[in-house]
């Protein structure tokens, strides 16, 4: 082996996975990311990106629930719009906006099933999470559109023989937080987060977590940009 294939096949990944595992530990995340919701995005979208999905959602007969900053403002200038299907069985966040001066856009389709999963379609891989519990169980398909996005969504779902749960109308938004919750209270019990605040309002990974985190975001990360998807399909 050549010291190129040395650096390429080991010392890459292992300065990622260390990278990755090093950002988990000290970075700062908050159970719930979205500010209080308005009628308006609260930055202006240069990009497009945010208008144009929200747009063909809304074509899609999807409610618009409202647009939320991120909390973590000033340096997190993204909005989110919140949607919610008519059937109140799937919700969507659309996400475009700059995290200090790196540009952050995702859609990312979200269902609870009956079983206490939650399945979600990204077509961003800054829609993936990694989930190390197993309960939030999501692909990426890269497509442009939305309703592509949801067609790769239902045939997830059906494929999983997932049983739905929907959302309560008009409770879509707090039933969507309580999912949050519970997975975060979840993985502190496991060892796998520390919260870093007596409300539990944010965390960050323990040793252990950010270690697993950064194997599988990383190994699953790459899986999946090289296949466009098709490798990791639903982790």
């Amino acid at each position: 082996m050549t010291t190129y294939h040395i650096i390429e096949y080991i010392v890459m990944p292992v300065f990622f996975i260390a990278l990755i595992a090093v950002t988990g530990r000290l970075e700062k995340r908050l159970v719930w990311q979205y500010g209080d919701l308005g009628t308006q995005p609260p930055y202006p979208d240069v990009s497009g990106y945010a208008e144009q999905w929200t747009k063909q959602a809304l074509q899609c007969g999807f409610i618009l629930l409202g647009w939320a900053p991120d909390p973590r403002m000033p340096g997190y200038r993204q909005n989110y719009a919140l949607l919610v299907s008519p059937e109140r069985d799937c919700l969507v966040v659309v996400c475009s906006g700059n995290i200090f001066k790196l540009k952050s856009q995702s859609a990312t389709i979200y269902t609870p099933t009956q079983n206490s999963k939650v399945y979600y379609t990204t077509a961003n891989q800054n829609g993936a999470q990694i989930d190390l519990l197993g309960h939030w169980m999501g692909q990426l398909t890269v497509v442009n559109t939305f309703q592509a996005l949801l067609r790769n969504h239902r045939d997830l779902l059906r494929d999983k023989g997932a049983t739905v749960q929907p959302f309560n109308e008009g409770r879509e938004v707090e039933a969507f937080k309580r999912l949050r919750v519970e997975r975060y209270e979840t993985m502190a019990r496991r060892g796998l987060i520390t919260f870093m605040d007596g409300m539990e309002t944010c965390w960050h990974f323990t040793l252990w977590g950010a270690l697993r985190y950064a194997i599988l975001n990383y190994t699953i990360g790459i899986a999946r940009a090289i296949t466009r998807g098709r490798v990791f399909r639903c982790v």
